[in-house]
C-alpha cells in the first residue's frame, strides 16, 4: 500500500514542480521519499526543486548511494562542480574523549576486508551479469528494467541539468539533512503533446531498424543549447507578456492544463484592471482558459471587449488578434482564424503564437505546402522556438517523413531538454519507422522523469499492443489509469485497455472499462457501443439491448447494431418464461425478416441467417429454416451451423442427413470445445440406435 502511495505522492509532486508550485512540489516529494527512500526519481526531482546547491548535491548523492551507476547524478554533481566520488566535508564538531576513534591503518584494514565482501554481494544482486547480450529481433522490445537508468542517461544526456538545477533563485539552507522534510522550488516544464525518439546508447546491443537510419545532420551551432545553469528558461506554450507574479502564476496554471483553476484568478485580474490599465494580458490568457475549457463564445465576448478598450486608449492590439484566431481555429473556423492571426502579425511582428495558430489551420486542412512556408518564415524570426520545431517535426510525420521528424525533435530537445512533447515525437517517429523496440526504449526513459504522465504510459501501451505483447500494453494502460477520478485524458487508455480485455476473453474487465468512460461522459457513444458488444460476450444481455437502443435512436441505420440486438435477444431468451421467450424470438425475427441479410456486409450476413434459422426452427418453420442455414453454410462453415442443421434434418425426418451433421460436428469437436457439442453426440447415439 506504502508503494502505491509514493506513487501517488511522487506523481503530484512532480505535477506541482512542473507548475512551479515549489513549496507544495518538495512537500510531496518528500513524503514520497519517506513512503519509498530508494525511489531514484523521487530524489531527482526533489533535487530539481532543492533551495540551494547544497541540498542538491545532497539529494544527487542520495541517488549515488541507491544506484552508483546513475549517470545523471553524475553529471549532475560535474555540473555543480563536485566530482561523483568526493565526501562531502563534515563540520568540525567536539568528540567526547570517552569515545574510542579508529586509526587511519585500521580503516584501511577495515576497507581491505569489507572489499571482497561488497564485490560478492554486488555480483549476487545482478541478475544479468551472466547473460549474453544478444541482438533483438525485428518488432521486438526486450524488457530493461534493471537497465532502464543507464539507457535513460544515454537518449538523453541535457535532460540531468533541466530536472537537477531547475531552481531559478537560491535561498540559504545550512543543514541538508532536513531535505527529506522541509518544502523547496521546482521547473515548471511547459506540457507538450507529441512523440519523438532521440536515438543513443542502450546498454543492450541496439535493435535492428527495419530501414536504416541515416546520419543525424548537425545542429546549427548558432542555436541556445538548454542549460539552465546557464539561464535558459523553458519555451511556454504561449508568448509571456507577462508583468506582476499575479498573472505569471495564472499562465502557469495554463502551461500544466489547469485552465478552470485559472480562470477565477484571470477574470478577477481583467475586471480590476479595465478601468486603469490597457494590459492586454488578462483578456487574452482568460479567452485562452476559457478556449481549453470549451467555452469560445466566452472567450470571443473577453476578447473584443479588450480590442474596443485598447483601441480607443490606442495601444497596440496584436496580441488579443492572436487571442481570437485561437478561438476561432477551436470552432474550425480556419478561414476566420487566418484573418485574424494576419492582423495580429501586422499590429505586433515579433509575435509567434499566431503562426503556431497558422501553421495549425494549415495542418488541419492538409496544406502541407503551406505550412512548410509559413514555418520557414516563422523559424527566420525565432530560430530557436521549441513549438515550432516541434509543428515542424508534425509536418514531417505527416508527410510520411519520420527521419525528417526524429531530427526536429533532437534540436527541440537541445535548445530544451525538458521539452515532453519532444519526446513523444521521438516516439512517434519511431513507430513509423516500424521500430517498436526504440519507441518503448524512448517511453521508458520518458517516463522515468515523468512517472506520471498519462499521455506517455497510453503510448507505452499502444507500442506494446504493436509489438503483440498484449500483457505489458495492459500494464502500461493500467499504469495511465491508476488514478482515484477518472478524466477525459484517460479515456483513450481505457479504450485501448477494454478493447484489448475484449480480445483476450474478458469482457466483465472490458465492461468496468466502458462503463467507468460512460460514469464521465455518457455522450461518449464509441464507449457505449464498446460496453454493449462486452456485456453481450459476457452474457449480460438486458444491458446490452439497453446500450444499443440508446445508440439506435441516434444511428437507426446502424444495421451491425440491430443485428447485435437480434442476437441478444435470441441468446438471453428462456425458455422457462413461455410468454417472455416467444416475444423475445418475435422481436428478434421482426429485426431479422425479409430481406435484412442483404444489407449487411458479407461478414455478418451468414451471422443473421443463423439466428434466423434458429428462430425458425423453434417456430417450426423448417423448410424456411433450412433455405437460411444452407445460405449461412454456403458462406462460411461453423460448428454451431452445423450443429443447428442437424437439429432441422432431424425435425424434417431426414435421419440420415442429421446423422451426417452431428458427425461432423463430433469429429470437430475433438479440437474445438463446442457448448453444444454433449447434445449433439447424444442426438448421433439416439438417431444411430434408432437405425
Amino acid at each position: 500500500m506504502s508503494g502505491e502511495q509514493a506513487i501517488q505522492y511522487l506523481q503530484q509532486g512532480i505535477a506541482a514542480a512542473k507548475a512551479k508550485r515549489t513549496e507544495e512540489a518538495r512537500r510531496l516529494l518528500q513524503t514520497a521519499i519517506r513512503l519509498d527512500p530508494e525511489n531514484e526519481t523521487a530524489w531527482l526531482w526533489l533535487a530539481s526543486v532543492a533551495k540551494d546547491n547544497q541540498e542538491r548535491i545532497f539529494c544527487l548523492r542520495q541517488i549515488l548511494q541507491i544506484n552508483p551507476r546513475n549517470e545523471l547524478a553524475i553529471k549532475g554533481l560535474q555540473a555543480l562542480g563536485v566530482a561523483a566520488g568526493d565526501q562531502p566535508q563534515a563540520a568540525a564538531r567536539p568528540v567526547a574523549s570517552s569515545v574510542p576513534r579508529p586509526t587511519a591503518e585500521r580503516i584501511k584494514a577495515a576497507q581491505r576486508a569489507l572489499g571482497p565482501i561488497i564485490q560478492s554481494a554486488t555480483e549476487r544482486e545482478d541478475p544479468y551479469a551472466q547473460i549474453q547480450w544478444v541482438h533483438k529481433r525485428r518488432n521486438r522490445a526486450g524488457e530493461r528494467a534493471a537497465t532502464l537508468f543507464t539507457i535513460g542517461i544515454r537518449v538523453v544526456p541535457v535532460l540531468l541539468i533541466v530536472g537537477l538545477l531547475a531552481a531559478g533563485a537560491y535561498f540559504v539552507s545550512t543543514n541538508p539533512n532536513a531535505i527529506a522534510l522541509a518544502p523547496t522550488w521546482t521547473p515548471s516544464h511547459t506540457p507538450t503533446v507529441t512523440p519523438t525518439p532521440t536515438p543513443g546508447y542502450t546498454p543492450t546491443p541496439s535493435p535492428t531498424p527495419r530501414l536504416t537510419y541515416t546520419p543525424s545532420p548537425a545542429i546549427d551551432p548558432s542555436l541556445p543549447r538548454g542549460d539552465l545553469a546557464a539561464g535558459m528558461t523553458i519555451t511556454p506554450v504561449y508568448p509571456r507578456f507577462l508583468e506582476g507574479r499575479v498573472i505569471q502564476e495564472a499562465v502557469m496554471l495554463i502551461d500544466a492544463g489547469r485552465d478552470s483553476v485559472a480562470l477565477p484568478t484571470l477574470s478577477a485580474l481583467r475586471e480590476t484592471l479595465l478601468e486603469t490599465s490597457n494590459n492586454p494580458n488578462p483578456f487574452y490568457y482568460e479567452a485562452i482558459a476559457l478556449t481549453n475549457l470549451g467555452d469560445t463564445e466566452r472567450a470571443e465576448r473577453v476578447l473584443q471587449e479588450g480590442i474596443e478598450r485598447l483601441e480607443r486608449l490606442g495601444a497596440n492590439t496584436g496580441l488579443l488578434h492572436a487571442g481570437l484566431a485561437y478561438v476561432y481555429a477551436a470552432r474550425g473556423n480556419y478561414r476566420a482564424s487566418n484573418e485574424e492571426a494576419d492582423l495580429a502579425l501586422t499590429g505586433d511582428p515579433a509575435l509567434v503564437q499566431p503562426y503556431y495558430t497558422l501553421v495549425r489551420n494549415a495542418l488541419a486542412t492538409e496544406n502541407y505546402q503551406e505550412a512548410s512556408r509559413l514555418l520557414n518564415e516563422a523559424q527566420d524570426r525565432h530560430p530557436a522556438d521549441v513549438n515550432l520545431w516541434l509543428l515542424r517535426g508534425e509536418l514531417n510525420l505527416l508527410r510520411g517523413q519520420p527521419a525528417e521528424a526524429q531530427q526536429n525533435a533532437r534540436v527541440a530537445l537541445y535548445i530544451d531538454p525538458g521539452a515532453e512533447e519532444a519526446y513523444l515525437l521521438q516516439a512517434r517517429a519511431d513507430i513509423a519507422f516500424g521500430d517498436y523496440g526504440l519507441a518503448v526504449l524512448h517511453l521508458q526513459d520518458y517516463l522515468f522523469l515523468y512517472p506520471g504522465s498519462i499521455q506517455g504510459w497510453t503510448m507505452l501501451g499502444d507500442v506494446r499492443t504493436l509489438e503483440g505483447n498484449d500483457m505489458l500494453a495492459i500494464e502500461a494502460y493500467s499504469r495511465a489509469v491508476n488514478t482515484e477520478q477518472i478524466t477525459a485524458e484517460q479515456f483513450p487508455a481505457l479504450m485501448a485497455r477494454a478493447a484489448l480485455f475484449t480480445r483476450l476473453h474478458q469482457p466483465e474487465r472490458a465492461y468496468a472499462d466502458y462503463t467507468a468512460i460512460l460514469d464521465v461522459n455518457p455522450d461518449d457513444t464509441a464507449a457505449r457501443e464498446g460496453r454493449a458488444r462486452a456485456a453481450y460476450q459476457a452474457g449480460r444481455f438486458g444491458e446490452a439491448i439497453e446500450d444499443i437502443d440508446i445508440l439506435l435512436a441516434d444511428a437507426p441505420s446502424r444495421y451491425d447494431l440491430r443485428l447485435l440486438k437480434a442476437q441478444a435477444l435470441v441468446d438471453g431468451a428462456n425458455p422457462r418464461n413461455e410468454d417472455a421467450y416467444r416475444r423475445a424470438l418475435r422481436d428478434a425475427l421482426n429485426i431479422l425478416a425479409g430481406g435484412f441479410p442483404t444489407v449487411l456486409g458479407a461478414d455478418l450476413r451468414p451471422v443473421a441467417l443463423e439466428y434466423r434459422a434458429r428462430i425458425l426452427l423453434e417456430q417450426r418453420q423448417y423448410r424456411s429454416a433450412l433455405a437460411d442455414i444452407d445460405a449461412a453454410l454456403a458462406a462460411r462453415e461453423s460448428g454451431s451451423r452445423h450443429y443447428l442443421r442437424g437439429r432441422i434434418q432431424e425435425a424434417l425426418g431426414n435421419e440420415e442427413e442429421a446423422i451426417r451433421e452431428y458427425d461432423w460436428v463430433q469429429r470437430w469437436g475433438r479440437i474445438y470445445a463446442y457448448p453444444f457439442l454433449p447434445d449433439a453426440i447424444a442426438r448421433l447415439e439416439a438417431l444411430a440406435a434408432q437405425s
